[in-house]
């Protein structure tokens, strides 16, 4: 599928953004992390909510701060060879898809389990970093389409959000773990089929000239994220408004 440009070709010398069917998994990825405080709310109405929620997600942040720590000094490392990289990310996609969906049974189990969740939020936050740096590799870009394509998909990605909030539970989970497995399927077939001669990490020179327009605004989402997660806030009393 060709998919279509988001804008004409510009004096760069880049050719235009076209969206493709990768892009909408990105979307599927981006609107089913549980990390995302209203993503995990949309399924409130479980019968195990208030006991499984908050550990799994205690247990998931700390397993994907650690993570990240890992993935980060094993990226100023010597890259590694593809096939290597490739099966580490289809352990990791598998190990992520065990995890959310176990958590996500886990809320309309009989009865509470806190160390499942625990351990379902250690096996999904430790795969997640990994994950996200597949992605970041998979959908790479020039940083002004970069731009673009990432306001593309925090909006698609907030609608869909939106939706899975307004959903009753019994169309919410099939509907949840369909987006999820298609979030996922994308890193490891990418991770096999990537050049063994890209570097696999380093991008200083393209991450400078992105914080370097791109800070101050940053920041100022960040703490806006964080206030109206803090705050939760509704629209019309249905919809958490940090989406």
């Amino acid at each position: 599928m060709e998919g279509f440009a988001l804008r004409d070709a510009g004096d760069d010398g880049h050719a235009p953004l076209a969206l493709r069917p990768i892009h909408l998994a990105l979307v599927a990825f981006v609107a089913t992390l549980p990390a995302h405080a209203p993503t995990i709310g949309a399924f409130a109405e479980a019968p195990q909510f208030e006991v499984i929620a908050d550990t799994f997600l205690f247990a998931l942040l700390l397993a994907a701060v650690t993570s990240s720590v890992v993935v980060l000094l094993r990226g100023l490392q010597r890259p590694r060879k593809v096939f290597a990289r490739a099966r580490v990310t289809a352990i990791a996609a598998a190990a992520y898809l065990l995890g959310t969906m176990g958590a996500v049974g886990l809320l309309f189990a009989p009865m509470p389990l806190p160390a499942a969740a625990v351990g379902a939020g250690l096996l999904a936050g430790a795969a997640l970093p990994l994950l996200v740096a597949e992605w970041a590799r998979a959908v790479a870009v020039p940083i002004d389409q970069a731009l673009v394509l990432c306001a593309f998909v925090v909006l698609t990605a907030s609608f869909v959000g939106w939706i899975l909030a307004l959903l009753p539970p019994s169309a919410l989970v099939p509907v949840f773990c369909l987006l999820l497995v298609a979030g996922v399927v994308v890193p490891p077939v990418a991770a096999r089929m990537g050049d063994p001669a890209l570097p696999l990490a380093r991008p200083a020179d393209t991450m400078r000239r992105l914080v370097s327009v791109t800070w101050l605004p940053l920041l100022g989402f960040a703490v806006y994220a964080f206030m109206t997660d803090v705050m939760a806030h509704s629209a019309f009393g249905v919809v958490q408004a940090s989406f």
